[in-house]
Parts: C-alpha cells; sequence; structure tokens
C-alpha cells in the first residue's frame, strides 16, 4: 500500500538481494521502468514510481491489476479440454497489437511477448477482458529518425539467450546483419500465442529448447487448422497466424497496424476498442 496525500493499492515488482551485484540485471530492471514510461498505453501496465527499499534493493511500483494472465486462463480452458474460441481471442489480439505498436512507435521492441506477459484484467460488471502487456524486462530499443541517437544497453553476456524459445523469433534466435529484430519479432511472438491458444499446443511442442530453437529458426509448423482439424478455425485466420509467423520477417505483415486489421477482418464486424 502506498501511503501519500492519497493512499492506494500498488504491485511492487523488486530486484531480488542476490542480483544486485549483477550490473547488466540492474540496467534491465531500469531499462524496464523507461520503456513502460516511454509507452504510456491503456492496454500496458502502468508504472507510477521507481524506488529504492531500505535495503538498496531497487523497485518498480506498478498499477495493481485483477483477473489473471492469459497463460493462467489458458491453462484453465486445458484443463476442460477447451481452446479459445476466435470470437474471445480476437478482441484480445486486438489489444496485445495495439500496445505493441504503441511500442514499436516509441522505437521498442518487447522480445518477450508470451501468454505470462500478458494480463486479462477482470471487472466487476463481467465485461470482456481488457489486456494490459507486461515485462519490458529484455525490450530492444531502436534508433527512432525524430530522436537523438539512442544507445542500447547490452543486456546479454555471450552464450546466452534472453526471451522464451517458443515465441523468439528466427531473426532472435539467429540475428544477423540481414534480418535486423525490430517490431516484426514481436509479431511472431503473438503469432505463437494465436496458434497455441487456438490449437491447444505449441508449434513445436515437446522438445527440449535447444530443438525449439532450431526449429523455429529453420522451420514452418504445420498450420493450426492443419494441427487441429477438429477446432473448427476459420480459413483466414489460419492464413493470418501463419503469416505473423512467417520465417522471414519480410513474409509476415508489416505492422501490427496491419495485423489488427487483418484480425479485425475476420470479425465480422468493428470492434470497438474497450476503454479502462
Amino acid at each position: 500500500r502506498e501511503e501519500g496525500l492519497f493512499s492506494r493499492e500498488v504491485t511492487l515488482k523488486v530486484l531480488s538481494a542476490g542480483s544486485a551485484p549483477a550490473h547488466a540485471l540492474v540496467q534491465r530492471f531500469m531499462q524496464e521502468a523507461q520503456a513502460i514510461a516511454e509507452v504510456r498505453h491503456p492496454n500496458v501496465v502502468s508504472l507510477f514510481h521507481v524506488g529504492r527499499t531500505a535495503e538498496g534493493q531497487p523497485y518498480l511500483a506498478m498499477e495493481l491489476l485483477t483477473g489473471c494472465t492469459l497463460s493462467a486462463e489458458f491453462a484453465a480452458l486445458s484443463a476442460r479440454g477447451e481452446v479459445f474460441a476466435w470470437e474471445r481471442l480476437g478482441p484480445i489480439a486486438l489489444q496485445i497489437c495495439a500496445a505493441l505498436q504503441a511500442a514499436h512507435r516509441r522505437g521498442i521492441v518487447h522480445r518477450d511477448i508470451k501468454p505470462g506477459n500478458v494480463f486479462l484484467v477482470h471487472d466487476d460488471d463481467g465485461g470482456p477482458e481488457f489486456v494490459k502487456v507486461l515485462d519490458f524486462g529484455i525490450a530492444k530499443v531502436l534508433p527512432l529518425p525524430t530522436d537523438a541517437p539512442r544507445g542500447e544497453v547490452p543486456l546479454t553476456q555471450e552464450g546466452m539467450f534472453l526471451g522464451t524459445p517458443h515465441y523468439a523469433a528466427p531473426e532472435v534466435v539467429e540475428p544477423g546483419e540481414d534480418r535486423p529484430i525490430d517490431g516484426r519479432a514481436d509479431q511472431f511472438a503473438v503469432g505463437v500465442m494465436l496458434y497455441q491458444m487456438l490449437t491447444g499446443t505449441l508449434p513445436f511442442a515437446g522438445l527440449p529448447q535447444v530443438l525449439v530453437l532450431d526449429k523455429t529458426a529453420r522451420e514452418t509448423p504445420p498450420s493450426p487448422r492443419a494441427r487441429a482439424p477438429g477446432r473448427d478455425i476459420p480459413a483466414a485466420v489460419d492464413a493470418l497466424v501463419m503469416r505473423a509467423m512467417a520465417l522471414d520477417p519480410k513474409d509476415r505483415f508489416p505492422s501490427m497496424v496491419a495485423l489488427a486489421e487483418a484480425i479485425r477482418a475476420t470479425l465480422g464486424k468493428v470492434v470497438p476498442a474497450r476503454t479502462p
């Protein structure tokens, strides 16, 4: 509870005492705060302030959310043998796209989009979920044409992979000068999430992480309709998921806005943006 002129409950994210000596971890923690502060979007968790505990540990004070992660909701559905219906998943995906587009507009690539970093806020009136994107801890900061040069904080050590293998784009797994990491890497992750939520399984499930990374970089999985023929996945949805997951970034949608337009077209009606 934050006490002051006004009192409110907040969420605290604290860097553990054992992590303090690792300079890169502190940098990553502070970069998360900077990224959240810069994006300032209704579908991104709000940051109130940054501080240090009495023991000197950095912390972020953020809004307290009520609901569950997309990961937890998926697990609950899976336990009942169910998956997300597109009529429910589509509007959730639109909000994720909106949050990521706002980040990309500021030159910020999330790089760790996954169901555990998408929070579904539940309200008391039983309305549709409102999405909050969390955890910009490994965000990549790109130079913007209208900004002064912005240096990227080196956040990795040699031989260390940061991110979540199943959702990492091929250019994240195997970086190269001909395949820069930009907003299309987040789009790939969204595609994998949609694939998982619709079919009930990940594209390369049940494999060791090193094999997941290898297959992600080189192979195209069966489409959602081929993987789960009994789920009645619309053909247009199948096509947009596979385009978002294309191995070559150039073959994906040019932006999150374009992906959102494709999603909206499959829903058959204009989906209004929900406000908090």
